[in-house]
């Protein structure tokens, strides 16, 4: 079994990096895993009238992949409601999913029910502005790279999110958790992060036979 986690793509956000994100769909319809988990936030609106043609082009090689392998959608905190956007995809959208490998059970979510920030969301906004300002100012995104690392709001935040998924996991009994939303990719013993395609580092999770690796896109 061998599966590919993608979380935060921001389809339709100027901070996507979106050549590197073509590139890697091309390699996996050329090379289709067992499955395709889109952990969130695959877009940064809902406002596909807005999407930039190149992000557009993405949007249609990721429904494409539907014909190859299974996809899953989970929905993230820009994505809307699921039912809201699995009725602008046509697809079955999903609050979290169990993907059984190796004889393991990953639980998989965004994790913005775990971000107490969420319940602000003037202050989301905000951060997300001012992030977008620097991604735009600066386009080797360092400078926002290091504002975020500076925050005491996206440290609190990071560790939320961690400590609620752990628990969650504990709770349904599951063998690892694995979360989009903060940006910050990680790879634990039992808790993953995939990251975002915002970020000097492009990131995602690639589970072979139960195990998690933490992959950079090239």
């Amino acid at each position: 079994m061998r599966a590919v986690l993608l979380s935060d793509l921001h389809l339709g956000s100027p901070a996507c990096r979106v050549v590197a994100l073509t590139q890697l769909l091309e390699r996996l319809h050329a090379d289709t895993p067992d499955a395709v988990v889109l952990n969130g936030d695959t877009l940064d609106h809902l406002d596909f009238r807005r999407l930039p043609p190149r992000h557009a082009a993405a949007l249609v090689r990721l429904r494409r992949l539907e014909a190859r392998t299974r996809v899953v959608w989970i929905a993230g905190n820009h994505d809307g409601p699921a039912h809201v956007l699995s009725a602008i995809l046509g697809a079955r959208v999903e609050a979290d999913y169990v993907l059984e490998s190796g004889g393991r059970r990953l639980l998989c979510l965004h994790g913005h029910d775990c971000d107490p920030y969420v319940r602000w969301p003037l202050l989301t906004l905000a951060g997300d502005l001012a992030y977008g300002a620097l991604v735009r100012l600066d386009r080797s995104r360092r400078l926002a790279a290091w504002a975020k690392r500076a925050s005491k709001h996206y440290s609190h935040c990071v560790e939320a999110v961690r400590e609620g998924a752990e628990a969650r996991r504990l709770t349904g009994g599951y063998d690892a958790v694995a979360c989009g939303h903060t940006h910050a990719p990680e790879a634990g013993a039992t808790y993953f992060n995939s990251g975002s395609w915002t970020e000097e580092a492009a990131t995602y999770l690639e589970v072979v036979d139960g195990e998690v690796l933490l992959r950079r896109a090239e």
